[in-house]
């Protein structure tokens, strides 16, 4: 399975969702979540969110009820998220992100719901009273619970 077209996006995402939120433990605020069909920074400061959908091959970026998509396997993304990112006064380095095919999301897909599903049962397990929500970690683009 080649991830590493999807790993690069969702790095990048990972970089504005830290522009919108303070500092959290465990390096929360560097982490994404899968739920739904797709890769997600969550609702941050209940205003924002920037989501991957892996079925329909989108990424939105959802703010103040105005929202921006990019099409992932047509879009030139690394111009479409800069030019997002500046509107949002945010920043983004510059990086050449590629597009993936829909096999690589569909396959992705197939993966992230299993494992989460594993580490939701786990999680749901735990004798512990702290414990973090399934993290999908960009930079390493795997899944744990802190």
């Amino acid at each position: 399975m080649n991830i590493k077209k999807l790993q690069n996006i969702c790095v990048e995402i990972s970089k504005l969702k830290q522009q919108l939120v303070e500092e959290l433990p465990h390096s929360s605020n560097q982490a994404l979540y899968f739920q739904n069909n797709e890769i997600t920074t969550g609702i941050i400061n209940d205003r924002t969110e920037i989501k991957m959908h892996l079925i329909s091959g989108q990424i939105l970026y959802f703010s103040d009820e105005k929202g921006d998509f990019i099409d992932l396997e047509k879009d030139n993304i690394s111009e479409k998220l800069q030019s997002i990112a500046k509107d949002h006064k945010l920043e983004l380095s510059d990086s050449k992100l590629e597009n993936p095919t829909s096999d690589e999301m569909k396959s992705f897909l197939q993966y992230a719901e299993l494992a989460v599903k594993i580490l939701e049962n786990f999680r749901m397990k735990m004798q512990a009273k702290n414990f973090t929500r399934v993290h999908l970690w960009p930079h390493h683009f795997d899944f744990s619970v802190e």
